[in-house]
């Protein structure tokens, strides 16, 4: 059996050579939601004139804002256990 190179396969690695995508793009999904949402979403557009989609949109990027806030918080709290007691001690088996 013979080895394969690159020179075999010059596109290997060409995934790297490729523009990367931009992340900050904005991609349309189908999402389904219960119904009373729905109707509160259509009441919510009726009352600002904001379309369904634009008060998702804003509402997804205020979570995700709070779940990278409440992230950060969580790990500044593991680093400070960590830094607080550094020796982490294992025990295996029983104590017979």
């Amino acid at each position: 059996m013979s080895k394969l190179s690159n020179a075999d396969h010059p596109n290997w690695g060409l995934y790297a050579t490729t523009p990367k995508k931009n992340m900050e793009a904005r991609k349309s999904i189908k999402v389904k939601l219960p119904i009373r949402q729905h109707i509160k979403l259509h009441a919510l557009k009726l009352f600002t004139e904001k379309n369904i989609s634009e008060t998702v949109e804003k509402a997804l990027d205020a979570y995700f804002r709070e779940m990278k806030e409440d992230d950060a918080t969580m790990l500044g709290r593991i680093e400070a256990n960590v830094a607080a007691s550094p020796e982490l001690v294992l025990q295996l088996g029983s104590d017979e």
